[in-house]
């Protein structure tokens, strides 16, 4: 039998897989890891999960991931954590004699800052990534120069490199999340106590969103039949500014308050640094588009209202991640 093994299993993307594409195929046995299974930063840890569960393919999305203002703050930490579980996981599968193949995740934050645009994986290496996220991305990009080294002694070790990813399992947490989710708890909030809905930043940065059911679909299309060491962005083509989609959300949870960005406060109220990471960083997603013409993503106002509909059917129960506050 097939053995499917997905560390971050219980994440964004790990939850789509296992729901949307794994769990109604009788032919694979699937293990979702998550953080409480197993400390992947531990390497005996890890080597004896590898020789228990004895997985045939691994998809490794397992990060300590976080919202640009988390990575501002702890860089060192998104580094040392992300290195050492990237290592860990790859260097098992390396060693195991039952995995056939590995798909890992990385992030179009690991291209060097202030690059030519559009973004490709030609120049992945040619440049230090944005500060705001040094760490992570350093850990992210490493993952590439492994799955190189592993696929030039014939172990097909692949990468693939998905723009901002956003869905129902995501972290809600409004100062730790990632955007979209953030600004959907901030929304909720600002509704609940009547209060303005805060942006952090100028909201001008323009972001590609790819939904986390997508991207779940289009790695299972990877581990069936990629065979290229080439990593791939995975990238919708529409860009979307991040005050348009605060104001999207609004409209979609029927918030008629004001809607401000910290950096049109004056300066003396603002008590710790604006900031909006890499204003833009357009995404080159032809590569995927020529190996899977016939693919087509799930229009960001669809997945953008799918997802506002889970976090309010959802959201007073205090099941979702990073929505945990008394009523």
């Amino acid at each position: 039998m097939t053995r499917w093994l997905i560390t971050g299993g219980t994440g964004l993307v790990g939850e789509a897989l296992r729901n949307e594409h794994l769990q109604s195929d009788t032919c694979l046995n699937v293990f979702s890891l998550s953080s409480r299974d197993c400390d992947l930063t531990d390497k005996g840890k890890v080597l004896k999960l590898f020789d228990a569960f004895q997985p045939t393919h691994v998809v490794h999305l397992a990060a300590r991931v976080g919202g640009l203002f988390d990575n501002i703050k702890n860089n060192a930490q998104f580094l040392e954590t992300n290195f050492l579980i990237n290592t860990n996981v790859l260097s098992a599968c390396n060693k195991s004699k039952s995995v056939q193949k590995v798909v890992s995740c990385m992030s179009t934050c690991i291209f060097p800052d202030g690059h030519q645009l559009p973004l490709t994986p030609d120049f992945l290496h040619n440049g230090l990534p944005h500060k705001s996220n040094m760490g992570y991305s350093y850990a992210r990009r490493i993952i590439d120069v492994q799955n190189r080294i592993f696929f030039s002694i014939d172990r097909p070790f692949i990468g693939l490199i998905p723009t901002n990813i956003f869905g129902d399992n995501d972290n809600f947490d409004t100062e730790n999340g990632h955007v979209i989710a953030s600004l959907i708890h901030k929304c909720y909030l600002a509704k609940k106590n009547g209060t303005t809905f805060f942006i952090k930043g100028s909201g001008m940065a323009k972001r590609q969103f790819l939904y986390a059911k997508d991207f779940a679909k289009i790695i299972t299309m990877f581990m069936k039949s990629y065979k290229d060491e080439d990593p791939v962005i995975i990238a919708p083509r529409e860009e979307h500014c991040i005050l348009d989609v605060a104001h999207a959300i609004a409209q979609l949870m029927n918030f008629t308050g004001p809607i401000c960005c910290e950096s049109s406060i004056e300066k003396k109220k603002i008590q710790e640094q604006v900031d909006d990471g890499q204003m833009i960083k357009t995404a080159d997603g032809q590569a995927f588009i020529s190996l899977f013409p016939h693919f087509q993503f799930t229009p960001f106002d669809v997945a953008l209202e799918d997802t506002v509909i889970h976090f309010l059917q959802n959201v007073k129960q205090g099941i979702l991640r990073g929505t945990h506050f008394d009523d």
